[in-house]
């Protein structure tokens, strides 16, 4: 589903408060007035695959606990939140740290889900490393099925670039 909306009109609004169109929805553009998009609303699964498709393009495995893998996702999460994408992830907003534990909850669903899916081995009952049981090559293919290829390979390379720090 997509819906043509004003770049400057992207934001989060809290519950109770109105834009400009009244009743918190999104306003249509005045005539030669700001910047139109087609945003794309993508589910979480559709996501998690794509990112582990472009992931796999990358790096043979990543680990799959602790604080860089945990930091790594957080990190593209905050990116797709602070950057204005085409693209609108189901549930996003609410991808935070847990606040006790530290860990984005999601990013142990979206391993699980990749395993689910046959893109990944978890090498250990432990859950500590992943191997993708994917080739590059195929990855790239099924890549190409799924909409915005090059933004799953951006945010894939952000997330690889967080991994090795």
């Amino acid at each position: 589903m997509k819906r043509a909306i004003k770049i400057s009109d992207l934001k989060v609004m809290s519950p109770g408060r109105q834009g400009r169109g009244g009743g918190g929805s999104i306003p249509e553009p005045a005539k030669g007035e700001g910047t139109v998009i087609e945003l794309e609303h993508m589910d979480r699964h559709t996501f998690y695959t794509g990112l582990m498709l472009a992931l796999s393009t990358l790096r043979d495995g990543f680990p799959t606990e602790g604080r860089k893998f945990h930091e790594a996702f957080r990190a593209t999460i905050e990116y797709l939140q602070a950057e204005r994408h085409e693209v609108a992830v189901e549930g996003i907003e609410w991808m935070q740290p847990d606040p006790v534990f530290g860990v984005v909850h999601e990013a142990t669903e979206m391993v699980l889900e990749a395993k689910q899916d046959r893109i990944v081995a978890l090498l250990n009952p432990q859950l500590r490393e992943a191997r993708f049981k994917i080739s590059a090559k195929q990855a790239q293919k099924e890549l190409r099925t799924l909409p915005k290829p090059e933004w799953f390979m951006d945010l894939a390379k952000r997330f690889d670039e967080r991994l090795r720090v």
